[in-house]
């Protein structure tokens, strides 16, 4: 059998309503969004809160470029992210996802559980998350941000 080694960089996020922190170390997470959330009202939108379970992993070794986490909301420009976040080197390169002394291939990772609050949705789109490594942008998340109210305004338009 041929054992497939997983490539790297990558990284997923999860998107949901809220991220609780349990007293036994456990996380609660809250109103999962599976592709994407859907709103009942014509935009601009406030939600209360949103949350983000973002994961990077790379493997030890690969490389010693910082790490900042980028994350764009729709209506964003290309170099303007609403939020920025640096993962110092020195924390997220020192201990590798697996324990297991028996895997050759120890891949490290990074886990960063964020809520923010309230957030303000402007337009139809996608909230990306981006996570950038020295000159490389690694795809880590996105998630689809659509409307099914009429825009009665629009169609009064259109209908005359």
């Amino acid at each position: 059998m041929t054992e497939i080694r997983v490539p790297t960089p990558y990284g997923f996020t999860l998107f949901c309503d809220d991220i609780r922190n349990e007293m036994d170390g456990k996380v609660t997470l809250v109103g999962i969004y599976t592709a994407e959330m859907i709103f009942n009202v014509p935009f601009p939108v406030i939600i209360p809160k949103l949350g983000f379970v973002v994961k990077y992993f790379e493997r030890r070794d690969e490389s010693s470029e910082p790490l900042n986490l980028q994350i764009y909301f729709p209506g964003d420009p290309d170099d303007t992210p609403s939020v920025v976040s640096q993962i110092p080197h020195e924390q997220f390169r020192i201990t590798p996802a697996q324990s297991d002394n028996e895997n050759n291939d120890p891949l490290l990772f990074c886990i960063m559980n964020m809520v923010i609050s309230p957030v303000n949705i402007l337009k139809e789109g996608r909230i990306k998350v981006r996570m950038i490594r020295g000159q490389d942008t690694i795809k880590i998340g996105s998630l689809k941000i659509k409307t099914t109210a009429v825009n009665f305004e629009t169609d009064r338009s259109t209908a005359a």
